[in-house]
């Protein structure tokens, strides 16, 4: 941040700042027109404002790609993981095969927190720890099923909505918390479906929109008279 000469003592000493505002493509999803008002903030803001999304092109963003520098990041390749997470995986006192390594990175798919997590779990076994590749394929089960258990209800419906997952995850991630999950996934599914780069008929979005909220409704009722049920169960 640069000063004026005439800047008083105060200003001069202060410490540099810098805003960072994530997840800014939710904002519109419950709060209109949030990112002109942040933009607006940006304009005048003396500090740098650094903005985190992950849909740069969503219409909503509009404003703010108009005051911001677009600087698109890419998920790294598993040989540049690999190479951070081995000298980090040394300092830690464990010896992993690059094999088991890269294993582990395919697993949560090149996620350089997930592959920390899991490097931190292993830590804690032991002191010292050399890991081979036929080890890590064991380690991995567990780590996969642990997972699930250290989800949030919002990861969980974050993976009920990510096709890119198998059905049976996503099933799992459901009884993360399920009086809470489908609660949410028919906040969003709306939503989801919008933004869907798959279907481009707006006919089509209208009859999957209707399917789904069909759905939603049988699933609300089939658990209302499930507590209905458990009510008359243990009082009788």
């Amino acid at each position: 941040m640069n000063f004026s000469s005439g800047a008083s003592k105060t200003h001069s000493n202060a410490k540099n700042r810098v805003v960072i505002m994530d997840e800014v493509d939710g904002m519109s999803s419950g709060d209109r027109g949030g990112a002109a008002a942040l933009a607006d903030v940006i304009r005048k803001s003396r500090s740098p404002v650094i903005c985190i999304c992950n849909d740069l092109q969503k219409k909503s963003l509009a404003s703010l790609r108009s005051v911001c520098l677009g600087l698109p990041f890419r998920r790294p390749m598993k040989v540049t993981i690999r190479k951070r997470m081995q000298d980090i995986a040394r300092k830690e006192g464990i010896s992993i095969e690059d094999n088991a390594m890269d294993t582990l990175i395919e697993s949560v798919g090149n996620d350089i927190r997930q592959v920390l997590n899991a490097l931190q779990m292993i830590s804690r076994s032991k002191s010292k720890v050399s890991i081979r590749y036929s080890d890590m394929k064991e380690r991995i089960k567990t780590i996969s099923k642990d997972s699930i258990l250290r989800m949030t209800p919002f990861t969980g419906v974050q993976q009920v909505f990510n096709r890119k997952v198998n059905f049976n995850q996503r099933y799992e991630a459901f009884f993360v918390d399920y009086s809470l999950i489908p609660l949410m996934v028919q906040e969003n599914y709306p939503n989801v479906l919008q933004n869907s780069r798959e279907i481009s008929s707006g006919q089509d979005k209208i009859e999957i929109l209707k399917e789904a909220a069909d759905c939603c409704a049988d699933s609300d009722l089939l658990s209302m008279y499930l507590c209905i049920s458990l009510f008359f169960t243990h009082f009788n």
